[in-house]
């Protein structure tokens, strides 16, 4: 499992993908295991108005991504919702599951 997952990391951040996005933010994603990080990115790829996902760092319990995403920060904001997660208001962004951090 840690192979897969450094593996798709190095993907993300060497090839990942080029799509131009109109806006992005960066945010802390906190997780509690390598299994919750995979589901989270799943999901956050599957969100409508994402362009890219980037994983800038990765350490055991946190990662540091930038969210490329199509319209406002706010229709952002209500995609993630729609889907269980929270973006924290700026200037420290914090994505997570759940209520807000």
């Amino acid at each position: 499992a840690t192979k897969a997952l450094q593996n798709d990391w190095k993907e993300q951040t060497v090839g990942g993908t080029t799509t131009a996005a109109a806006n992005a933010v960066r945010a802390v994603v906190p997780f509690a295991s390598q299994r919750d990080w995979v589901a989270l990115q799943q999901q956050l790829r599957r969100l409508s108005g994402v362009a890219s996902v980037k994983t800038l760092s990765l350490s055991t319990r946190k990662a540091v991504v930038e969210v490329g995403y199509d319209g406002t920060e706010d229709t952002l904001r209500a995609s993630l919702a729609q889907q269980g997660l929270n973006l924290s208001p700026a200037p420290d962004y914090v994505l997570s599951a759940g209520v807000p951090y």
